[in-house]
């Protein structure tokens, strides 16, 4: 939650930003997966993340991953 956390602390209230996560199985059909750049995290381990720091989040889910929007309590102090 930390890199969260961060983020949080650059918005303004009632700011938001968006993140992307690829779907697992795209990665793992790509060997990204043994690339070191990309690391196995759960849809739901990073939405509890966002949560933790602060965020109310939305998610979208396709075929190519989940995009979450994270949005920073328009009454959190700056």
């Amino acid at each position: 939650a930390e890199p969260f956390q961060k983020v949080a602390a650059m918005l303004e209230p009632g700011g938001a930003f968006v993140l992307f996560m690829r779907d697992e199985a795209y990665l793992e059909k790509k060997k990204l997966l043994d690339s070191g750049v990309f690391h196995r995290h759960s849809s739901a381990a990073v939405e509890q993340a966002l949560r933790a720091a602060g965020f109310a989040v939305t998610q979208q889910r396709s075929d190519a991953g989940v995009v979450f929007r994270a949005e920073k309590s328009s009454s959190a102090q700056p």
